[in-house]
């Protein structure tokens, strides 16, 4: 009683606000395919600390619990809760990015505990730690025997499921990836989670043009409601609409603005504006599609990853345009975002320097062009440019000091 309502308690409440945390602080690119597991910012070819006080304080609870409370008489744990106690130790750790000293723990329930439904909770903890250490192939082979048996405990499946689609897709193989994903969405209980997987799902489907299945999985998280986190309910009803406009051509923007009066959607303008922008600029309405990326820009509730391919867009769409200096500055606005050396920061700093170069050029091409203008002009047109010229910066002048006196 005195582990479970003491040291354990205090453990759980302090592993559940850091798992909250990394939930409402996740940096997720939904142009590309999102995360089975949001996990926080990590170097996957080396392990490092999160960084959140959170999960040091669980682990320090939890070994205290073992270490103080354990009542362990040959070979047997007759203190059913220190159970708990090495279940939280080893999440502790794998949400703080330490996944080898995970295993260990997750291992030892293992060793000692025969419940079937621990066991299989242990085992899968440990594959989702193999996962993060890139030990895909061993992770998958291992989940997959663990099926069979976890069939009467609908979570654990689910997560099972989840945990070999993320492996699958650790090694790119997307195919199979598609396959346990659904499986994970079909039993999951979690709103949460089968938000996740079913918005996973319906991208795998996207990438190989079932266009009609994948309009079909988002429509199955748009009629969850508010039962399903409003970004991705807000994700899967633009994608829809994207979907929507490649069939049949229908114009988005009455659906959009509708979207933008509802006060739900507030803290999502930035997306419907960026959805808008990339409608008006593929049908060349470049002056709106412009504008719409700005006022993206504008909005305070952006993120970083909206901003940059907002920010990569305008210089993508300056550079066709052959507008150089503009291009640039939008790509010097992306470097900023950027973290300090990343691979894609060094590439995208190289991409500038070789605007650069062309800017330069440019200036050079503009220079002597305009020289060369001048010179073929006769005597009657050259002095009509200078004069024009002197009369322009004599009002630049009067205006700049009438500015000075007010």
């Amino acid at each position: 009683m005195n582990s479970k309502y003491n040291v354990i308690f205090n453990a759980e409440q302090a592993l559940n606000f850091g798992e909250q945390l990394i939930k409402e602080n996740p940096e997720q690119d939904f142009g590309k395919i999102i995360d089975v597991e949001p996990l926080g910012k990590f170097d996957k070819n080396s392990e490092r600390s999160q960084g959140i006080p959170s999960f040091t304080l669980a682990e320090k609870k939890a070994t205290k619990a073992i270490q103080k409370h354990s009542m362990n008489f040959n070979g047997k744990q007759k203190n059913s809760q220190i159970q708990r106690a090495y279940f939280i130790l080893g999440k502790a750790r794998y949400f703080d990015l330490r996944f080898s000293p995970a295993i260990d723990a997750f291992e030892y329930i293992m060793r000692i505990y025969d419940d079937k439904e621990i066991f299989l909770k242990a085992k899968l903890w440990k594959e989702k730690s193999n996962i993060r250490l890139n030990n895909n192939q061993v992770a998958i082979k291992n989940l997959k025997l663990l099926l069979s048996e976890t069939v009467k405990f609908r979570e654990i499946y689910s997560e099972i499921n989840a945990s070999i689609a993320h492996a699958f897709l650790n090694i790119k193989q997307q195919d199979s990836a598609r396959i346990y994903i659904s499986n994970a969405s079909r039993y999951s209980k979690n709103n949460e989670k089968k938000a996740r997987y079913s918005f996973i799902h319906g991208q795998l489907l996207e990438k190989i043009n079932l266009l009609d299945s994948a309009q079909k999985v988002y429509q199955s998280i748009l009629d969850l409601g508010r039962k399903t986190p409003r970004l991705f309910w807000i994700h899967s009803k633009l994608n829809f609409l994207k979907i929507q406009i490649s069939k049949s051509q229908i114009n988005p923007i009455p659906t959009t603005r509708k979207l933008k009066k509802n006060y739900e959607n507030f803290p999502y303008l930035h997306l419907i504006d960026q959805f808008e922008a990339r409608y008006y600029i593929n049908k060349g309405f470049d002056s709106l599609g412009v504008s719409s990326y700005k006022k993206s820009l504008r909005t305070n509730s952006a993120d970083i990853i909206t901003k940059k391919s907002n920010y990569r867009e305008l210089s993508n769409f300056y550079l066709k345009k052959g507008d150089f200096i503009k291009s640039g500055s939008y790509l010097d606005s992306i470097i900023q975002l950027m973290d300090g050396d990343s691979f894609v920061k060094k590439m995208t700093e190289r991409e500038r320097r070789g605007l650069d170069r062309i800017i330069v050029l440019e200036k050079k091409i503009r220079n002597n062009d305009s020289i060369l203008s001048l010179v073929s002009m006769n005597q009657r047109d050259q002095l009509f440019f200078f004069n024009r010229h002197i009369q322009n910066s004599k009002k630049m002048d009067s205006f700049k000091k009438k500015k000075s006196k007010n």
